[in-house]
C-alpha cells in the first residue's frame, strides 16, 4: 500500500523514484473543494515578521517581488511563503512564466507546456527545465498550483523534478506534499494525511527549513484527514 515505507534508506534510489511518483498518477475527476490542501494551509502568517514576505502581501507580485523570487539571497522558505500570503486564484502565474523567460536565457515557453503535460511516464529533465534552478521549479509549481487548484496534476511534474534534485529541501518537501494532498483530495483523502507523514513528519531536511510555526499550520490542516484513513 502506497505510503507505508517511510525510510528512504530500505529502498534502492531507483525503486525510490518510482514509488514516490505512484503518488503523482494523474487521476482526473471533477469534483474539488475549496476547504483543500492549497486553500486552507496560510503558512505565511509564521512569517509576518518577515519584510520581503509582508511586503508581497501589501503589494503583489510586482517587479521587486519577482526579483525575490528568483534571488539566490531569499531563502526557499522566504519564496513559497511569499506565494502563500497571495492566496489562491491570484492570476500571477503567466507574470512569473514571462519574468522567468527574460531572466534565464534560452528559456522558451515550451518548458510550461512540458511541465504541465498530463503523462504516467516518469518526469524528466530536459534542456529546458535544466534552465531553471530548484528554487524556480518550486515556486513555479507552487503558484501554479495555487492559482489553479482545481487542477493539481498540472503542477505535479514540476513539483516532482524539483523534490528529486535534493530531497533534503524543505520547501521542496513542502510544495510537493501540498500539490499531492490536493490531487488527493479528488480520490482518497487518506492520502492527504499519508502524505503529510512522509513529506513532513517523518522527513529529513537539510535547507530550507520551515518555521516550526509554519509547518504547525500546515500540519493542523492535514492532520484533520487521519480519520479517512480508519
Amino acid at each position: 500500500m502506497f505510503l507505508k515505507i517511510l525510510s528512504f534508506g530500505l529502498l534502492k534510489k531507483m525503486t525510490v523514484k518510482r514509488w514516490i511518483f505512484s503518488l503523482l498518477v494523474l487521476f482526473l475527476a471533477n469534483n474539488v473543494f475549496a476547504d483543500s490542501p492549497l486553500t486552507s494551509t496560510p503558512f505565511w502568517q509564521a512569517y509576518e515578521n518577515d519584510k520581503e514576505v509582508m511586503y508581497a502581501k501589501e503589494n503583489g507580485l510586482n517587479d521587486k517581488v519577482l526579483k525575490s523570487l528568483l534571488s539566490k539571497k531569499t531563502t526557499g522558505d522566504v519564496k513559497i511563503a511569499i506565494i502563500n500570503c497571495f492566496g489562491w486564484g491570484s492570476g500571477y502565474t503567466e507574470k512569473f512564466e514571462n519574468y522567468l523567460i527574460e531572466k534565464r536565457k534560452g528559456l522558451t515557453k515550451d518548458v510550461f507546456r512540458y511541465l504541465k503535460m498530463e503523462s504516467e511516464d516518469m518526469p524528466a529533465e530536459n534542456d529546458q527545465t535544466k534552465l531553471l534552478t530548484t528554487d524556480d521549479l518550486v515556486c513555479w509549481s507552487y503558484l501554479r498550483a495555487m492559482d489553479n487548484y482545481q487542477t493539481p496534476q498540472y503542477s505535479m511534474r514540476g513539483a516532482f523534478l524539483a523534490y528529486w534534485r535534493d530531497t533534503t529541501n524543505m520547501a521542496a518537501g513542502i510544495v510537493l506534499c501540498l500539490i499531492a494532498g490536493q490531487q488527493a483530495m479528488m480520490f482518497d483523502w487518506c492520502k492527504i494525511y499519508e502524505s503529510a507523514q512522509m513529506f513532513i513528519v517523518n522527513a529529513d531536511y537539510k535547507v530550507n527549513i520551515l518555521k516550526e510555526d509554519a509547518v504547525n499550520i500546515i500540519l493542523e490542516y492535514l492532520n484533520l484527514y487521519e480519520q479517512d484513513c480508519q
